[in-house]
C-alpha cells in the first residue's frame, strides 16, 4: 500500500490529536479522519452509549473492537492506495500502517483534564481511566503499546505549545526528517 500521503497522529485522550489533525490536514490540503470520532459515532448510533461506556462494553465484547478496526483500516487503506492525502488520528495507526509518517502528541494528565473539561462525557478521572483501559485493551488484543514512543517518527509535547506551533513542528519534520 502507498503510505506516501498518510500521516498518523497518536496520543492520549486530550493531547490535541483532533485539533492538530484538522489544522495539519488543512495545511497539507489532506483530509482529516479520526478513529475516535468514528467510534464515538458508532457507540452513540448503534449502542446509545458515550465513549466511556462503549469502551467498557468493547472490553466485554472484543469482537466489536476488531470489527471497527477492520472497517477503519479497510477504508484508510483504500484511500491511501488511491493516493489520497490523509491525516489519521488512530492509536493503532503505526501498527496497521507501518510505512506512514507517525507523530505522538504527548500531554500531561493535568493539561488533558483541562482540555476535556468542556466535554459533557469526560472528566480528568475518566480521561486517565480511558487512557489506561485503551492501553491495556490494545496490548491484549494486538500486543501493541501505543505509548511506546520509540515507534514514532517524532514526539511533540502539546502541554505548552499552541496548536499552530505543534503543526509547524510536524510540518518542519515532514520536510526535514532527522
Amino acid at each position: 500500500m502507498n503510505c506516501d500521503h498518510l500521516i498518523i497522529l497518536c496520543g492520549k485522550a486530550g493531547s490535541g490529536k483532533t485539533t492538530v489533525g484538522r489544522r495539519l490536514a488543512t495545511s497539507l490540503d489532506y483530509e482529516f479522519v479520526s478513529m475516535g470520532n468514528f467510534s464515538r459515532n458508532h457507540a452513540r448510533v448503534h449502542h446509545d452509549m458515550d465513549i466511556n461506556q462503549f469502551q467498557d462494553y468493547c472490553k466485554a465484547h472484543p469482537e466489536i473492537d476488531a470489527q471497527l478496526d477492520e472497517w477503519f483500516v479497510k477504508d484508510i487503506s483504500a484511500r491511501a492506495a488511491a493516493g489520497q492525502g490523509l491525516v489519521v488520528d488512530y492509536r493503532l495507526g503505526v501498527h496497521f500502517f507501518s510505512g506512514a509518517r507517525s507523530f505522538f502528541l504527548e500531554v500531561s494528565d493535568a493539561v488533558a483534564a483541562c482540555r476535556v473539561a468542556a466535554r459533557k462525557d469526560e472528566t480528568g478521572e475518566t480521561i486517565e481511566a480511558r487512557n489506561q483501559k485503551m492501553r491495556h485493551r490494545l496490548l491484549a488484543a494486538y500486543g501493541f503499546d501505543f505509548t511506546d514512543l520509540a515507534q514514532y517518527d517524532l514526539t511533540v509535547s502539546t502541554d505548552t505549545l499552541k496548536e499552530a506551533d505543534v503543526v509547524e513542528t510536524i510540518l518542519a519534520h515532514l520536510k526535514n526528517p532527522l
